[in-house]
């Protein structure tokens, strides 16, 4: 199957890329930065873009069978909604060029009050959320589905 993986340098895209090419798949990583991915060979194809650009995300879309999307939060508040902004630009992509599977993957520390500082040195966030979709357009032969699993405490 050829993917497209975006989020490849974080530590869950890693994981799915890794994943990916050793099931065999042909696999392109859009990435902002590049030299975070060390090593890949010639087995991923690595296209440098932003996501927030459009036109980068519909031209890494071209002649994919399915997307993967482990982009993650930014510390930055400025940056809170870049992460769905992301998603409705690939999902328009998507539609633009006919790909019909989409699996997103998503997780961050959680601050709950009174539980101390998920950002402090050593020590684990104190809660942790996570989103795991597929999606599928209409008339593809699939549904929609997502599961979502929360774990808090230590």
């Amino acid at each position: 199957m050829k993917l497209l993986i975006l989020g490849a340098t974080g530590d869950i895209g890693e994981a799915v890329l890794k994943a990916a090419v050793s099931a065999g798949h042909d696999v392109t990583a859009f990435v902002r930065s590049p030299d975070k991915l060390g090593d890949v060979g010639d087995r991923v194809h690595v296209i440098q873009g932003d996501l927030t650009d459009a036109a980068a995300i519909a031209s890494a879309m071209t002649g994919r069978d399915a997307v993967i999307s482990a982009i993650g939060s930014s510390p930055d508040k400025a940056q809170l909604d870049a992460p769905a902004t992301a998603v409705r630009l690939i999902l328009a992509a998507m539609g633009s060029a006919g790909v019909r599977r989409f699996v997103g993957l998503a997780g961050g520390a959680v601050n709950v009050p009174g539980s101390g500082s998920p950002s402090a040195a050593g020590s684990p966030p104190p809660s942790f959320g996570c989103w795991l979709g597929t999606w599928s357009r209409p008339n593809s032969g699939s549904s929609r589905s997502s599961a979502a699993v929360t774990s808090t405490g230590r």
